[in-house]
């Protein structure tokens, strides 16, 4: 089971009662949990989601509001997209979304991690601006970008080295 720990924008967004949240707790999965976020980009509303050991990141955009369920399904694809454009084998992303079987949803509790995810943010709008906006943007190459930045909370290695020192002990 993996927790998406949502900001409170998009939990209020998305309608995810307080009932529905679970207890924060750590995830003993390769990856960990994923922290989500809502933000507009290009006056579209756009999700974040970053990895709380890599901090791998991708965006999606143009979901609509319905149910906490649709959230987990693109979430759960997405993750299985950002794995492979970042390089990892189709057996190793096979082997960690077989702990992603049950997406519960909880609070965010990692300060320095919503730091970072903002940081983030920062960058997708940046490089969406510097293209002209989505319609001129290649989304697959920002993600990719994203992802290759140095990350002060990992030592300095790039979100994809460190994903894949991670998942080399992936058996």
């Amino acid at each position: 089971m993996i927790q998406l720990c949502c900001t409170q924008k998009l939990r209020q967004e998305w309608h995810i009662k307080p009932r529905d949240l679970a207890e924060p707790k750590e995830n003993l999965s390769p990856l960990g949990n994923w922290y989500a976020h809502l933000f507009t980009l290009d006056r579209r509303k756009t999700i974040i989601f970053v990895n709380e050991k890599t901090l791998a990141s991708f965006i999606i955009f143009g979901v609509k509001k319905d149910d906490p369920d649709k959230l987990a399904q693109a979430f759960l694809l997405g993750v299985a997209q950002v794995l492979l454009l970042l390089g990892v084998t189709k057996n190793k992303i096979a082997q960690i979304l077989t702990d992603y079987q049950q997406v519960e949803f909880s609070k965010t509790s990692d300060r320095r991690l919503l730091g970072v995810l903002n940081d983030l943010v920062r960058h997708y709008k940046a490089h969406v601006k510097q293209r002209g906006g989505l319609k001129y943007s290649d989304l697959d190459e920002i993600i990719y970008q994203a992802n290759a930045l140095p990350q002060r909370t990992i030592r300095y290695l790039s979100t994809i080295d460190y994903l894949h020192q991670i998942i080399e002990d992936i058996t």
